[in-house]
């Protein structure tokens, strides 16, 4: 399932966050990155939600949230295929912010995000 359009987008996260176990109610807006879509897709056999945003140049960045039952992790910044990234785990959920943004933008998403949820 895909939605588009930042209104349509975030009615949708809240629909599809049931899917995952995870409120996601408290996602703030991130701030130099714009809502575009969200959709659902599987990994695996469990659903993983793709919240894709862009930045101020038009670039993809996409938040990626899993069931997961690893262990709790703060945010690390990493490289995946050639891309900035920041992943964490709160112990039930793993999560992934990846995209060819400015890394501040990157990291100060990453932190909005694990700090609300």
């Amino acid at each position: 399932e895909t939605y588009r359009g930042e209104a349509r987008a975030k009615e949708q996260i809240a629909k599809l966050s049931g899917r995952l176990g995870l409120d996601l109610s408290g996602l703030p807006d991130l701030p130099g990155l714009t809502l575009r879509r969200a959709q659902l897709l599987g990994y695996g056999d469990k659903p993983l939600l793709q919240i894709a945003y862009a930045d101020a140049a038009g670039r993809p960045v996409a938040l990626c949230i899993i069931a997961s039952a690893s262990a709790q992790r703060a945010p690390a910044r990493r490289t995946l295929e050639g891309l900035p990234a920041v992943g964490w785990a709160s112990g039930e959920h793993a999560f992934l912010l990846i995209g060819d943004a400015e890394t501040d933008v990157l990291d100060n998403a990453a932190d909005r995000v694990h700090t609300s949820l």
